[in-house]
């Protein structure tokens, strides 16, 4: 994750990814945020596939798949 200096500390951030699987990424770039720019962060994703992790961790998704299907982004192709 490269420095985001234009952050003023302490503003609302919308933090946004394609997919979430673990959450391991999208967890890490909270704290990040939260610690160096004390930055509250809302999420969302486009496509879940762990919901449960989504609904404890307030998270908005799109789409909701299957752990078990691959999902190929238009961007990917």
């Amino acid at each position: 994750v490269q420095d985001f200096d234009d952050i003023p500390l302490r503003k609302k951030v919308l933090l946004i990814d394609d997919i979430v699987d673990s959450g391991i990424t999208l967890t890490k770039v909270e704290r990040l945020l939260l610690e160096k720019y004390r930055a509250k962060c809302d999420k969302m994703v486009l496509v879940s596939k762990d919901v449960k992790f989504c609904v404890r961790n307030n998270v908005y998704y799109l789409k909701a798949s299957p752990k078990r299907v691959w999902v190929v982004f238009p961007w990917e192709v």
